[in-house]
């Protein structure tokens, strides 16, 4: 699972502004080159969307982008620092307390009930279901090839 965790930390930390035009010609050109094998995984920070409607509807309409893309959505609500090291974090030193998680290989420490979310709760991530279903459509996918 630790392998897992690693992957889907470095995806989070790349992935920017998927709704943007650049990103969708991108994601559009990778499509027709690997076609139904490509998954598009969005992640997304839910802040405190229980708090303010304009951040609750903001993520419904990315939830709503993903259904209609068919896109694979991932949320960490609040932030992936709450999930992660289980508080909030100051944007000025995000990236010092990043460094520090990974070299103290604290996603080692991880509950795995805190990753498999099935609806939005402090602290809690869906990341391990997205990737569970992910890797049913892969299966699925390569069982389909040899049949």
């Amino acid at each position: 699972m630790s392998q897992w965790l690693n992957l889907v930390f470095e995806i989070y930390t790349i992935i920017r502004a998927l709704s943007s035009k650049k990103v969708l010609d991108e994601i559009s050109s990778w499509k027709k080159v690997y076609k139904d094998d490509l998954v598009v995984v969005y992640c997304i920070d839910t802040d405190r969307y229980e708090l303010d409607a304009a951040q609750k509807k903001e993520f419904d309409d990315i939830s709503k982008f993903c259904d209609d893309k068919r896109y694979e959505l991932v949320w960490f609500c609040h932030d992936i620092e709450e999930v992660y090291l289980g508080r909030s974090v100051n944007n000025n030193i995000k990236k010092d307390e990043s460094i520090k998680f990974l070299k103290s290989k604290g996603i080692e420490s991880i509950s795995a009930n805190r990753l498999c979310g099935d609806h939005m709760k402090a602290g809690f991530s869906n990341i391990m279901v997205a990737l569970n279903r992910m890797a049913i459509f892969a299966f699925v996918v390569d069982k389909q090839t040899f049949v």
